[in-house]
């Protein structure tokens, strides 16, 4: 039976109070909402405490300005520990879902979600998929038509159980992954999770929500 084990609506600093946050980066609730503001490098929000291996894990995204990335870090476990994250990678396993990259000319030309699962020593990309969300300065027209919600927000979600991780955006299937254990190094567990984001941009998150599955 599935249980709902976090629900966090990061409307305010009380929201984020256990998660640790790591890097450089602006953090404000101007709108009720957790905003996040790269310039350079990479930052990110990593909770504290772990959470069960087999879990969906729901956020509502809102893409504002700029050249950059955003990305979930989940089933993170650091190489002395989970209390022990010196930065947003670390040196330990982790999964890591890149949702919105406009890095460079290419991703902005052709926009990809990817998943990545990585250990102590190396990263593997295992699976890709579409990314729908349009650049930033598409949604500010769209969320002109949308002052009665704040703006155009999207729905993601993360299922990962066992051996299998999915992913999906306004419960549209984006890419899917199933784990051997073997190629990709052994299967991963229970861990952190967390927000990341890298190059010089803004964006907005809201309604975070775990469920143990």
């Amino acid at each position: 039976m599935s249980k709902l084990i976090l629900e966090n609506k990061l409307s305010g600093k009380d929201d984020i109070r256990d998660l640790e946050f790591i890097g450089n980066a602006d953090i404000s609730f101007p709108e009720g909402a957790l905003r996040i503001e790269t310039k350079e490098g990479e930052a990110g929000l990593l909770s504290t405490g772990s959470f069960p291996s087999d879990v969906r894990i729901e956020w509502e995204f809102k893409p504002l300005s700029g050249d950059g990335r955003a990305a979930l870090i989940f089933a993170y476990k650091n190489a002395q520990g989970d209390e022990a994250a010196e930065d947003i990678l670390g040196s330990g396993s982790f999964f890591e879902l890149s949702f919105y990259s406009r890095k460079g000319a290419v991703e902005k030309a052709f926009h990809v979600s990817k998943l990545t699962k990585n250990d102590a020593i190396q990263s593997f990309e295992v699976a890709l998929g579409a990314d729908p969300l349009p650049n930033a300065g598409v949604t500010d027209e769209m969320n002109s038509q949308r002052l009665d919600d704040g703006g155009f927000w999207y729905k993601m979600a993360v299922i990962k159980n066992k051996d299998k991780v999915y992913f999906s955006v306004n419960d549209l299937d984006i890419l899917g992954f199933v784990d051997d254990g073997m190629k990709c190094g052994d299967l991963l567990t229970g861990g952190r999770i967390g927000f990341k984001q890298e190059g010089k941009m803004s964006g907005e998150y809201r309604n975070l929500k775990v469920t143990w599955i």
